[in-house]
């Protein structure tokens, strides 16, 4: 499975563990007939075994409310085995809240390692060094002396390499004041950090809560600014205490109101639901308001900080009006009487066919999945994301779509599980639109052929390093490239703890295998390998990488890297 937006996400455990993230390797098939695996290691402290502490295994498809957990609890040496465990992926992670991982080779924001498990597989070795964590604890309080209650408080790191970045604890990336104003924040690494309060410039503002009083971002003690605030050290096992804030004066908050009407007759618009956008970076923020329009087509938002805002419209069923997103600027007063008109939107008509099949099985699943449709309007608008149906005949029409950049893609019904489909290639009339369909204003395109593949072949295997080990905050992925294709890879997958990989709904070709380890300039060898993989086939493939001549800049100066998938639209 191949995006790693798909795939990372908290999960919880619902006895006694903390969250688990998903990562992006892709998930082996589970048979209902299997013999079962386990996985076992060792939780350390300062080297030393630790007893009583519970290790947890999640399936990484998980998603929504949580589900009862497979776990083992470590001996009198710190050894655990997990058992019962159908082939499968799974995220591993022991619950130990107040203390913090010592292995930089885990990101600290996933808490977890990656196991791909084998039917009957026994793993060893999966082992956990943690240290004590730190705690910072103190008290906000406002201009006069009152608790500032239910605020979110964040801790950032100090290293100006990291400017701006919140860091997770056991207590995720913020922590809440209590009634009395204060807050507690744990395992924490040991480190050098800033911690504020409040509303910044460059953040998305929260939704209001009941119309209290949104703060202006003050660092640690009482500074607008964060280079004017003070260092909080924290070391391994301590507590920073009475880091106590004091918050400035409380951002005023606005009202923004209007009227929407049709664009030809000026008749009222109702039941539409707006929602107002940050502009604090491209493409643009969460969106953090919202409002339904009256019968007469009003609309109100009321509690808004000052800032940059979009106005755009939220409904997503399949009507065919739309609005330009509306740009306005939230200064120092209400913003009243903005006029929305509605007007006709494009409309993509076509049908869909696969490429690389005949069956008529294939066919009917093609018809369960959902077509999403993007519109990227410029870099400094946000875009738009629309959804259809197939009919029985592989037709579809989206209409209610602005102006700009289209893209497609297949998506499964259920969002957790990936799709066997690939959209390779679109024709419009006939003709080939290899950089993208562009629609225009006031235009209806009918036409349109989308080319898709299917894939039933699975490719899993292992990346061997060679002569060394990677440093930490290297995470390498393998991606396959379509020979004689340009352009995006076609899947990626990052490695699990032990190197290994599995990528499932790989259509029939030759492909490249690669392998990526963001490593800044520095590129190891790593012999070429292409392969071939036939319909519902499973290829093995084995990568050694020989890391010995590799020179390693400073963890200070890598970042966890994105696999480079074909982009998938997402809908507002």
């Amino acid at each position: 499975m191949d995006r790693l937006s798909r795939y990372t996400t908290i999960l919880v455990f619902c006895v006694g563990l903390v969250g688990l993230p998903r990562v992006a390797v892709a998930q082996a098939k589970v048979s209902t007939r299997t013999t079962p695996g386990s996985i076992a290691g060792r939780v350390t402290i300062g080297g030393k075994g630790v007893p009583g502490v519970v290790v947890g295994a999640r399936n990484a498809e998980f998603a929504g409310m949580p589900e009862p957990s497979i776990k083992g609890t470590t001996d009198a040496d710190g050894n655990y085995q997990i058992t019962g465990l159908p082939p499968d992926t799974y995220q591993v992670s022991p619950f130990a809240p107040t203390h913090v991982w010592t292995d930089d080779r885990v990101p600290a924001r996933l808490r977890a390692k990656t196991i791909l498990l084998g039917e009957g597989e026994a793993v060893n070795g999966i082992d956990f060094s943690l240290t004590r964590g730190g705690v910072i604890t103190g008290k906000v309080t406002d201009a006069d002396g009152k608790p500032v209650i239910e605020e979110n408080v964040q801790i950032l790191f100090e290293d100006q390499s990291k400017h701006g970045q919140m860091i997770p604890s056991a207590g995720g990336y913020s922590f809440m004041t209590d009634d009395r104003g204060i807050y507690r924040i744990y395992g924490i690494p040991a480190g050098r950090y800033r911690v504020a309060v409040g509303q910044g410039n460059d953040l998305p503002f929260a939704n209001p809560r009941s119309g209290r009083a949104v703060y202006k971002r003050t660092y640690y003690p009482d500074a607008a600014e964060m280079s004017a605030g003070e260092v909080v050290e924290v070391t391994e096992g301590g507590e920073a205490s009475n880091i106590d804030i004091t918050v400035g004066r409380t951002l005023p908050s606005f009202a923004v109101s209007g009227k929407v009407v049709e664009e030809e007759t000026l008749k009222p618009v109702a039941g539409l639901t707006f929602g107002l956008r940050r502009q604090v970076q491209a493409g643009g923020g969460p969106i953090n308001a919202s409002s339904l329009s009256t019968s007469q087509g009003e609309f109100r938002v009321e509690n808004v900080p000052p800032g940059k805002y979009w106005l755009i419209v939220l409904s997503r069923d399949n009507t065919e009006a739309l609005i330009d997103p509306l740009p306005f600027d939230l200064v120092d007063h209400d913003v009243e009487g903005l006029v929305v008109k509605t007007k006709q939107g494009q409309t993509l008509s076509g049908s869909v066919v696969i490429e690389n099949s005949n069956d008529r099985s294939v066919y009917a699943k093609l018809l369960q999945e959902r077509l999403l449709v993007y519109v990227r309007m410029g870099p400094q608008s946000p875009g738009q994301g629309r959804e259809g149906t197939l009919n029985s005949d592989g037709s579809f029409r989206v209409s209610g779509l602005q102006a700009g950049q289209v893209t497609f893609s297949l998506n499964e019904q259920d969002r957790r599980k990936m799709t066997l489909f690939r959209v390779q290639r679109v024709e419009r009339d006939g003709v080939a639109e290899p950089r993208g369909l562009e629609i225009k204003t006031g235009e209806n395109i009918a036409g349109v052929k989308l080319f898709v593949v299917y894939g039933s072949a699975t490719v899993r295997g292992q990346v061997r390093f060679l002569n060394g080990e990677l440093p930490g905050n290297v995470y390498p992925s393998v991606w396959l490239k379509k020979v004689g294709e340009t352009g995006n890879a076609f899947r990626s997958s990052f490695l699990d703890a032990r190197g290994r990989f599995v990528m499932e709904n790989v259509p029939a070709g030759s492909y490249e295998v690669n392998v990526n380890l963001d490593l800044r300039g520095s590129r190891p060898p790593v012999p070429k390998q292409v392969i071939t993989v036939s319909e519902g086939g499973v290829t093995e493939v084995d990568i050694p990488v020989d890391i010995k001549p590799i020179s390693i800049p400073t963890p200070s100066t890598m970042q966890l890297p994105t696999p480079v998938p074909s982009p998938t639209p997402v809908p507002q």
